[in-house]
């Protein structure tokens, strides 16, 4: 015999919701490495946790390097990424405008950067 369990979408939405407690998710942006091109999966976040991931589809090791463009300070490097792998860097990010780069050889001057925009409100995606 087969029986059939009619769930409401609202009831199954509340019932695979995760409980915050009051704790909130790091917000997330990729970053697609290529000879020599960075893409971001979004161009703006908002204030707080974030997880910035750098997956390497190029043929060259890269890095991933966060820097604060107001006064330069450099908040993160991923290290060394090798083609086909990812890399990760968890951090709190302030309001403002940050640079995320591959620090490798002159790989930043050929193209390898792109703007990170973070504040209250991020551009619609």
């Amino acid at each position: 015999m087969i029986r059939l369990v009619v769930v409401p979408v609202a009831a199954a939405l509340v019932l695979a919701a995760p409980a915050s407690g009051g704790h909130h998710d790091p917000a997330f942006v990729q970053v697609a490495a290529r000879e020599f091109s960075f893409s971001l999966s979004r161009s703006g976040i908002k204030p707080g946790p974030a997880a910035i991931e750098m997956v390497n589809f190029g043929a060259d090791p890269h890095n991933l390097v966060i820097r604060r463009l107001k006064d330069g300070a450099v908040l993160g490097n991923s290290g060394a990424v090798l083609s086909g792998a990812r890399g990760e860097i968890d951090l709190k990010l302030k309001p403002g405008k940050y640079v995320l780069y591959c620090s490798f050889a002159n790989h930043e001057a050929l193209g390898m950067s792109a703007t990170l925009k973070v504040k209250d409100e991020p551009p619609p995606e």
